[in-house]
């Protein structure tokens, strides 16, 4: 609520809907706020100290972007955190290089969703994330770190420019006004984006601090080196990968011709599936996930993220990916 005076002199209160950042990194924005004198929409600029003051009162929302500052805003969701156990098809990755962060998240929805449900709290308005504070996106916080809560806001960053507010990052796709989807994923991208202040920063950011920051460790054995004249053995990467898969421990990969990562759904003996983390919401999108093309049925299939997740046999799978992470649970 924001406390001041109409035009008449009465004293009245601002209930805030949505904030757009216009001018980093300085204080000052515009609020977009509902009121009986005021039609849905109305814009008000406030001064730089009642900002500040006001931010101290609340949760202070995390910086976009900086290609997205002048087009951006927060829009409340009253979606649920979960429905169900949380699944790698909730997810799918925004306008922004967080592959490594996103496909952290889908890795552990398909091998420890239990960590996911026991880190979040609360919501629909405000959430508590406990996660162990990671230095920097790309240092690993230490084993020793307690957790830490995070506390968010249930608005997620959309485009205000577009016809229909439309999601900016995580669970880009999904329809704003669809109360159905789960909002989980958009919630632990949001709580690091406060962690390493703003969504910026998740570009470029490596899986390690997101798998550690909530809780899991990196075992010595557990990153495979599948290039760089390692000449791997094909049976023994495949065994060692099967029992990953079979320890619960979740896993990403790389793939060679693309700076992308990808979590590992499923592991057998006839090959991997794995999921991209930017796979679009097409028509078909659940049947998908529930039965997954083979990588030869689909051609090209490294731009088109309309085709995932998919199954590779083993040696296609050796053919096209150069690292595989797995994490596990401390002893």
């Amino acid at each position: 609520m924001i406390k001041g005076q109409s035009l008449s002199g009465a004293p009245v209160e601002l209930t805030v809907s949505e904030i757009i950042v216009v001018d980093k990194p300085k204080p000052g924005c515009v609020r977009v706020v509902k009121q009986d004198w005021a039609a849905a929409g109305t814009t008000v600029q406030l001064a730089d100290e009642d900002l500040v003051a006001l931010l101290k009162e609340g949760i202070p929302e995390p910086m976009v972007a900086e290609t997205e500052t002048m087009s951006s805003g927060f829009l409340p969701l009253t979606n649920a955190p979960f429905s169900g156990t949380p699944l790698p098809s909730d997810v799918n990755q925004g306008l922004i290089g967080d592959c490594r962060v996103i496909s952290a998240l889908q890795a552990i929805a398909v091998a420890q969703p239990a960590l996911l449900t026991s880190a979040l709290s609360g919501g629909p308005d405000t959430y508590g994330v406990a996660l162990k504070r990671a230095p920097a996106p790309d240092k690993a916080p230490a084993s020793s770190q307690r957790p830490e809560v995070f506390r968010v806001s249930g608005a997620l960053p959309v485009n205000r420019l577009s016809k229909e507010s439309e999601l900016l990052y995580c669970l880009r796709g999904n329809d704003t006004k669809d109360s159905s989807f789960p909002v989980w994923p958009a919630i632990f991208e949001k709580a690091f984006a406060v962690m390493w202040g703003g969504y910026g920063k998740l570009a470029g950011a490596l899986e390690e601090p997101v798998m550690l920051a909530l809780g899991l460790t990196a075992p010595l054995s557990s990153k495979i080196q599948l290039l760089n004249n390692a000449k791997p053995d094909p049976a023994a990467w495949r065994e060692k990968m099967m029992r990953f898969h079979a320890e619960n421990m979740p896993m990403t990969t790389t793939i060679q011709d693309k700076r992308h990562n990808y979590a590992i759904i499923r592991v057998s003996e006839d090959g991997v599936v794995v999921s991209d983390p930017n796979t679009r919401r097409t028509g078909d999108f659940l049947a998908r996930w529930a039965t997954p093309r083979h990588v030869s049925t689909a051609p090209g299939f490294v731009a088109d993220s309309e085709v995932w997740p998919l199954f590779f046999p083993w040696d296609t799978f050796f053919g096209k990916f150069m690292w595989v992470y797995a994490y596990s649970l401390p002893t």
